[in-house]
Formats: structure tokens, sequence, C-alpha cells
């Protein structure tokens, strides 16, 4: 039952960080008419970051969670200026 409930979970955490890269390319489609491929390169770090956050500080506190999961919007938006 533990199986198919962090199945579950994983799930839905891989399609929504997927519908967040693919509304990412919808709206930046929409406003320039150019496809910005770099946009997937700037999640992929930003969520690294993050993985290396959580890596970093083992036993953390809970609200380390939250710079860890801060940490891909703020590579994201210093790699896109």
């Amino acid at each position: 039952m533990l199986d198919l409930l962090q199945a579950i979970l994983d799930g839905l955490l891989f399609g929504t960080t997927y519908a967040l890269i693919g509304i990412g390319f919808t709206l930046v489609f929409g406003v320039m008419h150019k496809l910005n491929m770099s946009y997937a390169a700037a999640s992929v770090g930003g969520a690294y970051c993050g993985l290396l956050i959580m890596g970093l500080v083992q036993g953390a506190p809970p609200w380390t969670v939250f710079l860890a999961r801060a940490s891909p919007g703020v590579c994201s938006a210093t790699s896109s200026t």
C-alpha cells in the first residue's frame, strides 16, 4: 500500500514538473512567437540546484525545503535576463 502511494505521489510530482515546463514554453511562444529552447535547460538547472541544497543539508529543519523549492525559480529568473 505504501508503494502505491509513493508511486502516485511521484507521478503527480513529475507530471506537475512537466506541466510547468510546458506552460512556460506556451507562454514564451505565445508572447514572442519564437520557441525558446533554453527554458527547459534553465528549469533543469534550477531543479539540480534544489537537489544540491537538499543533499547538502541532511536532517535539515523544514524551512530548508522552501529554500530548495525556491531555487529553480531563482535560477530560471537569473538565466533569462
